[in-house]
């Protein structure tokens, strides 16, 4: 394909996507679903995201108990979430 070939595909391909947002702004319903299931996705995405850095974040600074500063933090750290693991009872 040449892309003298390509250029009314490209166009046909624009129109589609015009016709397709004016059809989610002529049903507000649909726009707020889209909208709001994208954002719960994202909150979620973003929640994962924090959580499995958060994790690895402790899990690696454990390794730096020996680091005066750091090591320090890390055990109150490291003795404050297991406090808070006996405390709360699954």
């Amino acid at each position: 394909m040449s892309a003298d070939d390509t250029k009314p595909l490209l166009k046909e391909l624009r129109l589609i996507r015009q016709l397709r947002l004016v059809q989610l702004y002529q049903h507000p319903s649909k726009l707020f679903w889209v909208n709001f299931t994208m954002g719960v996705a994202r909150g979620l995405g973003t929640l994962v995201g924090v959580s499995v850095f958060l994790a690895l974040s402790v899990y690696i600074l454990s390794f730096f108990e020996w680091v005066p500063f750091i090591g320090e933090f890390i055990s109150e750290v490291i003795s404050y979430i297991q406090g808070v693991k006996t405390t709360i009872s699954y």
